[in-house]
């Protein structure tokens, strides 16, 4: 999603917002004014009961419709907000993982402890990652199998996977 995107969802969704509001408002304003006219006229009215009840009903049924709308776009943009949370910890996984390729495991510690959220779940494998290296294993087959998996999971948590 675009900067421009970003604002026309959220211009879209406060003007369907402040429409169903007027809907709403309208009808009860529709209700205050029927109460007021019916108790000064005298007589029946002679009015088809269909029309009576299609004027009254619909702007509370359009006010529904309208808050669908305005709800839709601004689930847009929760999905966007939720898609920059889960690429920047992405990013901040491949990070700490290139960090562990290159040797240095303080630097990555630092970002899994800085920048990586407590209930996420790169948080656990890069926590799994961090224990077998800091084993300091001398075993070549170890070592051969720690370095695919560190390549796999950094081709899984690629922040390019993420589509806007």
């Amino acid at each position: 999603m675009t900067l421009t995107e970003k604002r026309n969802e959220k211009r879209l969704a406060k003007l369907y917002g402040w429409l169903a509001t007027a809907s709403l408002l309208f009808w009860v304003l529709e209700w205050i004014v029927m109460i007021v006219v019916r108790n000064h006229t005298v007589g029946e009215w002679k009015i088809n009961l269909i029309i009576l009840l299609l004027i009254f009903l619909a702007p509370i049924f359009g006010s529904l419709v309208l808050w669908t709308v305005s709800g839709t776009h601004q689930s847009k943009l929760f999905i966007y907000r939720n898609q920059i949370k889960e690429y920047r910890v992405r990013t901040a996984f491949v990070k700490a993982m290139t960090f562990i390729e290159s040797g240095d495991l303080n630097a990555a510690l630092e970002i899994y402890n800085n920048f990586i959220p407590l209930k996420h779940p790169t948080r656990d494998y890069l926590y799994s990652v961090l224990i077998v290296l800091m084993s300091k294993s001398n075993d070549p087959d170890l070592v051969k199998r720690g370095t695919d998996r560190l390549i796999s999971l950094k081709d899984f948590y690629s922040p390019a996977r993420i589509n806007f």
